[in-house]
C-alpha cells in the first residue's frame, strides 16, 4: 500500500494545496455553511416534483401605456433632397439643363429641411453640398458643350 503522505512525481498528488496558517494572534477563519432556500410563502405553491416556482403572472399594461404610439414623422424633405441631389449629379453632364433643375430643387428641399426635420440634418445638408454640386457639374458641362460648339464653328468657317 501506498503511504499518501509520501511525495510523489505527480504535481496534482497533492491538491488542493495546503490551506496556510492564519496569522499570530488571529484564528482560523470560520467558514459559513451554505444557507437553505427560504420556505414558499403563502399560497406559492411549487410545480408538482419540479422543484422550481412556475412563472411569475405576466405584467399588466397601466393607463399611460394604453393606446397608439406616439407618430414619429419620416424624414420625406430631407430624403427627397438626397434622391433629388443624386439623380441631379448623375444627370448633369448628359444633360446640363435637368442637372440644373434637379439641384436647385434638392438646394431647396433641403433647406426647407434643415428647419423642419432636425432629426435629419445630415441628410439635408448632404442633399444641399451635392445639389450644388450638381448645378457646379451642370454649369461646367454647359459651358463645355458652348466651347466645343464654337470651336466646331470657327473651324468650319475656314
Amino acid at each position: 500500500m501506498v503511504d499518501p503522505s509520501a511525495p510523489s512525481g505527480d504535481p496534482l498528488a497533492e491538491w488542493p494545496p495546503p490551506v496556510p496558517a492564519p496569522a499570530s494572534g488571529y484564528g482560523p477563519i470560520p467558514v459559513a455553511a451554505p444557507a437553505a432556500p427560504p420556505a414558499p410563502q403563502g399560497s406559492h405553491v411549487y410545480a408538482a416534483g419540479s422543484g422550481y416556482p412556475p412563472y411569475p403572472a405576466p405584467h399588466t399594461v397601466g393607463p399611460a401605456l394604453v393606446g397608439p404610439e406616439p407618430s414619429v414623422k419620416p424624414p420625406v424633405l430631407s430624403t427627397v433632397s438626397l434622391v433629388a441631389a443624386i439623380v441631379g449629379f448623375l444627370v448633369s453632364f448628359p444633360a446640363a439643363a435637368l442637372g440644373v433643375v434637379f439641384g436647385v430643387a434638392a438646394v431647396c428641399f433641403g433647406f426647407v429641411a434643415v428647419r423642419r426635420e432636425p432629426r435629419a440634418r445630415g441628410r439635408s445638408l448632404a442633399g444641399i453640398i451635392v445639389g450644388f454640386v450638381a448645378i457646379t457639374f451642370a454649369a461646367l458641362a454647359y459651358l463645355v458643350v458652348l466651347a466645343i460648339d464654337a470651336i466646331g464653328a470657327a473651324a468650319v468657317s475656314r
